[in-house]
Formats: structure tokens, C-alpha cells, sequence
């Protein structure tokens, strides 16, 4: 369900392109996730609007969904948490690097992020002289809060381009860890 409704905001925004200035993103991404002990394997799609702010500067918006195959382990118990999905919205801005390549642009980006995380916790913990720990139980549960970006782009013509950016994403949540994400694009502009 939440595939097709990006399709068509996709499908809609893309006629917005036209306009002076100002052009769709579509992408597709691919990548690494990890909240510092447990890594999975991230697979997404961002769309985005970008307008120009200024020769070489444009400012835009972003939409993104990810599934993440991160997966939490507790030691000597068969449960398993997934990570994901993470929804994300945000804003960036791209500058060109024309001293380098005028097909080289850069960018730096913030937003919201909301993702699902999991942690476990004891089922009727025996009393201390018999041990700590007892039967596992765990749950998830979604929490939000911002991401920040930094990346690059590479033309490979006038639409189609190769992407790649680091994300850190933190929670304000003891019991959600950060986020660090390397990604992958490619992606066309309309």
C-alpha cells in the first residue's frame, strides 16, 4: 500500500518538473544499516522536488521509504527483532561543484525519521539467588526523530545519475540506538 501511494505522488509530481527551474527526483537505494552493534542490509526508493535557490544551489524536499533487514539477536534465546521499515521527510540542499565537474554536485540534508525497533526484556525473572536472567520476551515498537545527510551525485547524462551518502539518524530514545546508514543511488530527474 505505501508503494503505491509513492508511484502516484511520483506519477503526479513529475509534470511539476516542466516548470522553470525545478525538477522531480526519482531513486532507488540500496545500502548498509546499523545501530552500532547489529548491521542489516537496507533497501529503499526516494522521490524528491528540487527548485533553484541560486546558479548552482538548489533546495528541495524528500519522501523516502526503506525496509531494513537489520535483525537483533539476545544471546542463548531464539528470538529475533526486525528492524524497519523507516519512513522518512525532509529537506536538502545540493550545490554543483563546477571546479571540479559540472556533473558533480553535493548535498547536506535534515528531516524526520520514524523506524520500528525491538527490545527484549525478562518474563517473570527468578529471584536473585538463582540467577539473573530468566525467560526472554520481546517487543516493538515505532519511534521517531531526525536524520542528518551528507552525500554526492553524479550525472551519467541529462537525467539519469549515481548517488552516494552517509545518514545519521538519532531517536532521543535509551532504548532505540542511533542509526548509521551508508546508501547507494541511482535515480532520474524529470
Amino acid at each position: 500500500m505505501k508503494t503505491r501511494w509513492l508511484i502516484c505522488i511520483g506519477a503526479a509530481a513529475i509534470p511539476l518538473g516542466a516548470a522553470h527551474g525545478q525538477s522531480v527526483r526519482i531513486e532507488a537505494l540500496a545500502g548498509s544499516d546499523t545501530d552500532g552493534i547489529d548491521h542489516g542490509a537496507l533497501l529503499g526508493a526516494r522521490i524528491g522536488y528540487d527548485f533553484m535557490a541560486a546558479p548552482n544551489v538548489t533546495i528541495g524536499i524528500d519522501g523516502e521509504f526503506n525496509d531494513i533487514a537489520t535483525e537483533q539477536r539476545f544471546i542463548g534465546s531464539p528470538i529475533v527483532i526486525d528492524y524497519g521499515p523507516e519512513l522518512y521527510v525532509g529537506g536538502r540542499a545540493t550545490f554543483t561543484v563546477p571546479a571540479i565537474s559540472n556533473r558533480l554536485r553535493v548535498f547536506a540534508g535534515a528531516g524526520y525519521s520514524r523506524s520500528r525497533f525491538g527490545n527484549f526484556f525478562l518474563l517473570n525473572p527468578p529471584p536473585p539467588p538463582n540467577g539473573p536472567l530468566g525467560p526472554i520476551g520481546a517487543e516493538t515498537r515505532s519511534v521517531g526523530g531526525f536524520r542528518l545527510t551528507a552525500g554526492a551525485q553524479f550525472s551519467l547524462g541529462s537525467r539519469a545519475f549515481l548517488g552516494g551518502e552517509y545518514r545519521y539518524s538519532d531517536y532521543g530514545d535509551r532504548f532505540a540506538p542511533d542509526r548509521g546508514q551508508l546508501v547507494g543511488s541511482i535515480g532520474f530527474r524529470f
